[in-house]
């Protein structure tokens, strides 16, 4: 259900936070439009581990997206949260990432959407139209392990880890918008059928 993979939305999940669907394509920089305890969407604050994930004119953007599979916790202080985390009049979400482990863990991932495989909407269907071309990919990899040079540093793999990941999206679609456009008359200069119920006036 989380569409896009932007962990940021998973604060939909906490009572008293409101927003958008978990799933709708979120993957884009974003502050997500939360409104959190009723708070107004410009004052609510992104950290990520730690450090302000917001940028500081409210325009709606977020610094970055963190690749899900990076994401150890979303945390979201809704009220009464302590002083430490300060900066904002609203709501908060913290996201922490993942700090890797002993052992050397890897993986490959790709999200397919292709309009060869979908069926056709109703409204295009009944108009006798194709189906929408459509091709969404979101794709990655990720590595994480122990920083360690074998009987020199770290040999018990447990002082220093590593976790590195990029992801990619890239989606190609064509809108579909219907207009009512002039009549075979209306072009010749008759106007006359405006005068009765038509598609541009119901009477």
């Amino acid at each position: 259900q989380l569409n896009g993979r932007n962990p940021l939305f998973l604060s939909l999940l906490k009572p008293g936070v409101r927003g958008g669907s978990l799933a709708n394509f979120d993957y884009g920089l974003t502050t997500g439009g939360l409104q959190i305890n009723g708070s107004r969407t410009q004052d609510n604050l992104i950290a990520m581990d730690g450090a302000v994930g917001v940028r500081t004119r409210s325009n709606g953007t977020s610094i970055g997206t963190a690749d899900l599979d990076a994401v150890q916790e979303v945390q979201i202080l809704t009220a009464n949260y302590p002083a430490e985390y300060g900066r904002s009049a609203g709501g908060q979400v913290r996201i922490v990432t993942k700090t890797g482990g002993q052992q050397f863990h890897g993986a490959m991932y790709e999200y397919l959407r292709n309009s060869a495989t979908n069926a056709n909407s109703w409204s295009r269907n009944r108009a006798g139209q194709l189906i929408v071309p459509d091709k969404f990919n979101q794709f990655g990899w990720n590595l994480n392990g122990p920083v360690t040079i074998p009987n020199l540093f770290n040999k018990d793999r447990n002082k220093l880890f590593f976790f590195v990941g990029q992801e990619w999206v890239k989606r190609r679609t064509d809108a579909t918008n219907f207009r009512v456009v002039p009549t075979v008359k209306m072009k010749n200069g008759d106007f006359s059928e405006l005068l009765t119920a038509n598609a541009f006036y119901g009477s």
